[in-house]
């Protein structure tokens, strides 16, 4: 009874949808059908999500305020075994939401001296695994569907992170990962000048994505607005959205080969010499 009352007015906020669809009938609309039904499941979804991230953003950020990276070295540090490939994996629930901040922390361990398999379990579990899913996946599907994902999920982690491990797949980690604190140190620019550049050459393309992806975010949602509320579609904004999209995919193509940030399985890479892998990763970009 109580874990159905937390599911169904916490998570899921029945009362909102109530609320909502009293607040239309005020107005004579039916949150069931028409016009209403596209009304009430704007409002209140919009209304439940942001919510639910803004209690989530705030519980999160005060629970990963306990675990630091420095502090969770000194954890990992005092188990070995599977008990080490478990306390990482759940370490990596509590830890930033994606993988573009987990990496940096799993670069980190690594370069510390912790096992490799440990840190993979980390790795795994991090954007996979995280109290922000747990929650989402629970106003969504039921608490069940959360248990049963989150489960699976650090099983993965602990299971992956154990055989990476008893494989020795540590003389396959790269240089870079293991003297990753050596260079991640930056050259300070001391002209004003140079630090505009230098400013426009990191972050152009990504200013200029996120630009586009505002203009299109805005664009579709004043046309929903003017079809469904106005009644009189905009003639122009979805072409202009469309090729919004199209500029922002291309540059964020060069900026994910600037960055070298594409996924790719290098399998057969890793294995190849030193020689071969510039030439072979020239032949790839283009």
């Amino acid at each position: 009874m109580f874990f159905d009352f937390i599911n169904d007015q916490v998570f899921r906020m029945k009362w909102l949808y109530s609320f909502v669809s009293y607040i239309l009938g005020l107005f004579g609309l039916n949150s069931d059908e028409g016009i209403g039904s596209i009304i009430h499941f704007f409002i209140y979804d919009t209304v439940k999500i942001t919510l639910l991230l803004i209690t989530l953003i705030f519980i999160v950020s005060y629970i990963q305020s306990y675990f630091l990276p420095e502090r969770s070295k000194r954890i990992l540090g005092r188990f070995k075994g599977i008990s080490a490939n478990i306390i990482s994996a759940l370490l990596g629930t509590v830890t930033p939401f994606c993988s573009c901040s987990s990496i940096p922390l799993f670069m980190g361990f690594t370069s510390a001296g912790l096992p490799v398999g440990v840190t993979f379990s980390f790795l795994i579990s991090s954007p996979m695994v995280d109290l922000g899913s747990l929650v989402l996946l629970m106003s969504i599907f039921g608490v069940k569907v959360a248990v049963i994902y989150v489960a699976i999920g650090l099983a993965v982690a602990v299971t992956g992170g154990y055989v990476i491990e008893k494989l020795h797949m540590e003389r396959y980690v790269e240089d870079f990962v293991l003297n990753a604190s050596v260079k991640n140190r930056k050259e300070r620019w001391s002209v004003s000048g140079m630090k505009v550049v230098r400013f426009l050459d990191e972050n152009l393309e990504k200013l200029i994505c996120v630009v586009c992806l505002a203009l299109m975010s805005i664009l579709i949602v004043l046309q929903v607005f003017f079809r469904y509320v106005l009644n009189n579609s905009l003639s122009w904004s979805e072409e202009l959205a469309r090729y919004l999209f199209i500029w922002m995919i291309y540059i964020g193509i060069s900026y994910g080969v600037k960055m070298d940030k594409h996924i790719c399985v290098d399998a057969v890479y890793s294995f190849m010499p030193k020689g071969v892998k510039k030439w072979y990763a020239i032949v790839a970009y283009i």
